[in-house]
This record gives structure tokens, sequence and C-alpha cells, in this order.
């Protein structure tokens, strides 16, 4: 059980799941030393966890932490958190690597899993409340009271559930008959897929945006395979527009072209004109 004041006991083996929260005998600085590989079961919070063999690895980024496929970054900031936010927040990007760039799904798969295991009690809940419901949010997460209201509904539903969903986070369907907003993380030269259902006779423009580190984002908008428009001009802003001439789902390729950290965050907006 995930406790914050657990350092000092021992278990003799380890569940093999996805993540696996195992209480070990450790004692960690407040500050780790940067670029440092902690391999695929690093010690977070003084318990051992694993991602499938995901490789954790520990240096200066721009976050608390970043998932790219493959590999979870994690700032040297995260060790001076409380133990069970550390989890947490190793677990959402864990999440990323099951369940896409969906940031809402990544949250869900990660408190529903802590639960599930026995290493997210309900107390713990407090330290997750205070510590995202006055955080503003940013491109790709909610505002903290919103995120709060998500991470605890989340905490009172099943995992099969959010499994069930998994598909549809990593390839989102969007109903672009009113305005639709997405958020997303990618590496340079990552590009995510999303399927839009746009009405005939009715004009859209969907528009891009990144964070600062994001210096090139490309939009290209196919319809059957085919590409209906696109804008990739060396700029963070793309723009494609269409006036379909019957219903029909449409894929939108979001294309970082060039991002200068490890991963950049992105925004997408449908408008009905």
């Amino acid at each position: 059980m995930l406790n914050p004041s657990v350092r000092d006991k021992r278990v003799s083996r380890c569940p093999a799941v996805l993540v696996y929260l195992c209480i070990l005998t450790v004692t960690w600085p407040n500050a780790v030393r940067a670029q440092q590989v902690l391999g695929p079961n690093p010690v977070i919070g003084g318990l051992q966890v694993g991602c499938g063999g995901i490789q954790t690895v520990v240096q200066p980024i721009p976050d608390i932490a970043m998932a790219r496929p493959g590999v979870i970054f994690l700032s040297p900031m995260l060790f001076s958190l409380p133990p069970v936010l550390q989890v947490f927040i190793y677990a959402h990007e864990c999440g990323h690597q099951v369940v896409g760039l969906n940031e809402t799904a990544a949250d869900c798969w990660a408190i529903r899993t802590g639960r599930d295991q026995g290493g997210f009690r309900q107390s713990d809940m407090a330290y997750i409340e205070r510590y995202f419901s006055r955080n503003p949010g940013d491109w790709s997460h909610a505002p903290g009271p919103q995120r709060v209201a998500q991470l605890m509904a989340c905490y009172g539903g099943s995992t099969s559930s959010m499994r069930s969903n998994t598909d549809s986070s990593e390839r989102p369907d969007v109903d672009a008959s009113r305005p639709s907003t997405r958020h997303g993380t990618l590496a340079s030269g990552q590009t995510a897929r999303i399927t839009l259902t746009l009405r005939r006779r009715h004009d859209y423009t969907i528009s891009g945006e990144c964070d600062a580190e994001c210096n090139d984002l490309d939009l290209v908008l196919r319809l059957n395979g085919t590409e209906v428009d696109s804008d990739e001009s060396e700029d963070s802003v793309p723009v494609v527009s269409v006036s379909p001439d019957s219903t029909a789902s449409y894929i939108l390729e979001v294309k970082m072209a060039d991002c200068s950290s490890v991963s950049c965050r992105y925004v997408i907006e449908v408008e009905e004109n």
C-alpha cells in the first residue's frame, strides 16, 4: 500500500504487472544529479516501480516530467515532492506509454492502476488534490479544479472501462459540428492523427498552435487518404480549411516538424464558420 511515511519496509517479490508498486529499503536524496539513467525499474517515492521495460532518465527539463515513446523523463525537482505525488506523476507518464497522447486518459489510467494495485488509498488523494487544485493548467493539461474533478471521478471508476477507451484516446474522434479543442504532446518528427467528423455544407477552419519550445508545427487534412488541404510552412501556427460536399470522416495529421526540447505541447482548434 502506498503511504508517504513508509520508507523502510522490504518485500521479497514484486508482482509482474505493468506498473508495480513494491516497497524497498531506500534512502532517496532530495536532489538527483543531472542526466542520470535510472533504467526500467527506478525507485520513485520510496517505491520500486516499472512501466513495461520503459527506460527512466532524470535530467533538467521544462516540466516536472515528460514522456516520449520508450522513455520517461523526470526533472530532479520531482524528488522534492511528497512520495505519493512522485509515484502519481511517474504513473501518469507511464500512462502515456499505454493510452497515447491524451492527458486526461493518462491521468485516469495512472490513478486507477495505482488504486487497483493498492498504491493509492482514499487518504492519498488529498495530496494529489492539494498539488493540482491551484495549477492554472497549460497547453495540454486542464486547469487544476477541472483536472482534480476528473481524477476523483476516475478514482471511483473501473480500470476496464479506461482500457476500453484506449484506441479512441490514441486517435480521438472529434465531432466538429461545434468549436472543439484537442491537446497533445509530440517529440520532434512525430505525427499524431485525429479523426474529425465534418458535416456537409459547413465551412471549417482548423488551426494549430504550440508551446515556446516548438519551432515548426504542420497540419495536413486528408479524406480517404487524399490530401484536402495542408499548411507545412516553417512556423508554429498552421491553419487549414475545408467545406465538405458531404458529411464524412477526415484525418487531420499533426506533425511536430521541429521541437527544440524533449517534447512539445500543441493545441488544435476546430471551428465551424
